[in-house]
């Protein structure tokens, strides 16, 4: 997806925001972008839109050499039944089990040959099961470095389906997951980082990063309410540059900071779209009520890809950070 050309939006307060560059510049001594740790599993649900996901994963495999796995996802026998009466009668269980699977499979196939043609970076399988835990269990068995999904086109009404099926996977994977909608078509070149000063938001950094095409630039952003904005905007600009620092050298990825002044959601409406992919931390399996309206925004907003770094590992109840 291209980002949006032209003047950049200002905050709902009517300020600009204010960024400062923390990027290196690179010299032929310089770290290298961070790249992919391991394959990619792409996870198709239903007819949740899967092309973006596909073309993005077909780029990141050719680009770091990885292989990348679609899984398709079958409904129990029991959700399918109703569809399936006539089938049911001369079929055994595991014989209409296996026919549901093969199906779903040669489905997806030609779902991957439509969208990134015959590529050799892609395996297909099928699978009865429940959606998060059955996606989970081949992300831990795959060594998966990210898990990918369908996001359906903004103000559609299968945009708030493909929300709950990203954000219930995030909460259960264990790895980054990366929704992505139709328009995607490439690399991000830009990624923007909601942060809260948390270790989440500095996860959902570092996870972006190995994301990003050569030259591209990750933002962190931190939302500072206009009547906060005057006494709340250098000390906060501060720790973003400390959280920059942190990230450490980056090759030839750009990273930058900014402080965003006015209401939080009408700020993220603005700065969202902007951006071609948006990154998210979450602290814990469940997510407190300012998380939840921040996630909620950006998926509502966002027309590129979004990122749901995971929680730490054995993370059970909420961590409150500064917001």
């Amino acid at each position: 997806m291209k980002r949006a050309k032209g003047s950049r939006p200002v905050g709902a307060s009517g300020k600009k925001r204010k960024t400062s560059r923390s990027g290196r510049a690179s010299s032929p001594t310089a770290p290298t972008r961070p790249h992919l740790g391991g394959p990619l599993l792409i996870v198709a649900v239903a007819d949740h839109p899967l092309g973006g996901a596909l073309r993005l994963a077909e780029a990141l495999a050719r680009r770091d050499h990885l292989t990348a796995h679609v899984l398709a996802l079958v409904p129990p026998l029991s959700v399918s039944m109703s569809a399936l009466e006539s089938l049911a009668a001369d079929l055994e269980p595991r014989e209409l089990d296996d026919f549901l699977r093969e199906k779903a499979r040669l489905r997806t196939q030609r779902r991957v040959h439509q969208s990134v043609g015959l590529s050799s970076f892609f395996s297909t399988s099928a699978e009865t099961g429940p959606v998060e835990t059955t996606a989970a269990a081949h992300a831990r068995g795959r060594a998966a470095a990210y898990l990918l999904v369908g996001l359906a086109p903004a103000e559609t009404t299968a945009r708030n389906t493909t929300v709950a099926t990203a954000s219930r996977l995030a909460a259960e994977a264990g790895v980054p997951v990366l929704a992505c909608t139709p328009e995607v078509d490439q690399l991000p070149d830009s990624a923007l980082v909601v942060t809260d000063f948390s270790e989440a938001s500095l996860r959902a950094a570092r996870a972006s990063l190995p994301l990003l095409a050569e030259g591209g630039s990750v933002t962190l952003a931190h939302v500072i309410p206009g009547s906060s904005a005057t006494s709340a905007a250098k000390p906060a600009a501060n720790v973003l540059r400390r959280l920059a620092d942190e990230l450490g050298e980056i090759g030839k990825i750009t990273v930058q900071v900014a402080t965003l002044e006015g209401a939080p959601l009408g700020v993220l409406a603005e700065w969202v779209p902007q951006f071609d992919l948006v990154a998210l931390g979450t602290t814990s399996r469940g997510e407190s009520e300012a998380e939840g309206e921040v996630a909620a925004a950006v998926f509502r907003h966002a027309r590129g890809s979004v990122l749901i770094a995971p929680p730490a590992s054995g993370s059970t109840s909420h961590r409150q950070g500064s917001r």
